[in-house]
């Protein structure tokens, strides 16, 4: 069976939200996810409504079951995600494991369907710098294939460059990525090409003091749509909107917390006109 490029891009969604890199500093997954202190692991409830029987749950009290969907991510001591598992009510869904080095780098990364049978399997490689510039794997299934990514960097260790190769051997990118910074470390440009050398997409990225991402305006052969968002002293979003090449609202939310007493949100709420449509509990323990 011959695969599309609609195919493939189903895969390579997930780089497009990796790919908005924060400066140069290596970080663990504490910092990537703006946690305070040493968290062990993390139960995160999702309800598809936010009215007075969702609102007034506490945290003490809930159950997996009782939230329309739950994922449990457990962190090592280092504050790496060594596991994550996906929950709708009791049932477990897809889960994830990976493996680090002695120096914390992430070194392979196990994906499991929910017959507990491998998703997709991948390897990371790193340099002298700790930066990673290649992973590779394959992801397994009806369609399955190999897949790699190779990474470049600039003397600043920001990354400049990545490549997605549908086959291990293949010496040209199927799709690159190219990246460009500001005396900040932000990546404020980023171009993405199709193996033929055309520009697909272009997107032009602004952020705030903190390297906070405020907006991306994303073209193809034209503008497509442009992306808003707030945040507040915790470096937590508090509203996110996006408008379409027509100037039309694609959609406007808004965003409250609650915090435990390290700090850590532990309920959020989403806001569609000052009307809350969603919620999310999280059950946080600490080492």
């Amino acid at each position: 069976m011959k695969l599309t490029k609609s195919y493939y891009l189903f895969f390579l969604l997930p780089l497009f939200l990796l790919s908005f890199t924060d400066g140069n500093k290596k970080k663990n997954d504490w910092e990537k996810e703006k946690l305070k202190g040493n968290v062990k692991s993390i139960r995160e409830y999702y309800y598809n409504e936010a009215d007075d029987k969702t609102l007034a749950i506490k945290p003490s009290a809930i159950r997996i079951n009782d939230s329309n969907s739950c994922i449990i991510t457990n962190y090592n001591e280092k504050g790496n995600v060594t596991t994550c598992n996906w929950h709708r009510g009791n049932l477990e869904g897809k889960k994830w494991i990976n493996r680090y080095d002695d120096a914390g780098n992430l070194i392979e990364s196990t994906t499991f369907n929910t017959d507990d049978s491998i998703s997709k399997k991948s390897y990371f490689i790193y340099d002298a710098n700790l930066n990673c510039i290649e992973s590779n794997g394959t992801y397994y299934g009806k369609h399955g294939m190999n897949f790699k990514l190779i990474y470049k960097y600039d003397d600043k260790n920001n990354r400049i460059e990545m490549g997605y190769y549908k086959y291990f051997k293949d010496s040209q990118a199927y799709y690159q990525w190219i990246y460009k910074y500001d005396e900040n470390d932000n990546n404020i440009e980023e171009y993405v090409y199709h193996e033929d050398g055309k520009l697909s997409q272009k997107y032009i990225n602004k952020f705030d003091n903190d390297h906070n991402l405020i907006q991306i305006d994303a073209y193809s052969e034209s503008l497509m749509w442009k992306y808003f968002s707030t945040y507040n002293e915790n470096g937590l979003m508090t509203d996110e909107h996006q408008i379409g090449k027509d100037d039309k609202l694609m959609y406007d939310y808004a965003f409250k917390y609650e915090y435990d007493d390290k700090g850590n949100w532990i309920k959020k709420i989403k806001y569609e006109k000052d009307i809350p449509i969603g919620l999310t509990i999280r059950v946080i323990e600490y080492y």
